[in-house]
């Protein structure tokens, strides 16, 4: 038996995150909350930097394996706001003070100061394909 699920059903999603994301935001951890992504103060899941983005930083396309997924791209020389340890990113809606996504970075920056940049690589959120449930 096929298990399938249609690409619009994902890009209705995908498309969301592009359309409403206008903000990335480097943290020193998983934020609990909107205002714990937006607090200048790094230490303790904190914003160290911040970044405003458009739709148009945003690619919908195939996932690498399967699915889809929305990559946003590299942002670069982002000056750091508070000093700090980056090992989060998180896209926000600051419109609707919401997280839409949050990943952990690949490499952690540690020992950052508020006279630091720092570049965010491109990153993606992603639904894979449908499977059997066991």
């Amino acid at each position: 038996m096929a298990y399938k699920i249609a690409d619009t059903v994902f890009d209705t999603a995908l498309t969301y995150l592009k359309n409403n994301c206008d903000t990335v935001v480097v943290l020193s951890g998983d934020p609990a909350s909107y205002t714990e992504a937006i607090t200048n103060n790094g230490g303790s899941n904190k914003r160290i930097a911040t970044v405003s983005v458009t739709s148009s930083s945003f690619t919908v396309a195939d996932g690498a394996a399967d699915g889809r997924k929305v990559t946003v791209a590299a942002q670069n020389d982002v000056a750091v706001v508070a000093p700090g340890d980056a090992s989060h990113v998180a896209w926000l809606d600051t419109g609707n003070t919401e997280i839409l996504f949050v990943t952990q970075l690949t490499t952690n920056r540690t020992g950052l100061t508020a006279s630091d940049t720092l570049d965010i690589p491109a990153h993606f959120a992603a639904f894979r394909d449908a499977v059997v449930a066991s």
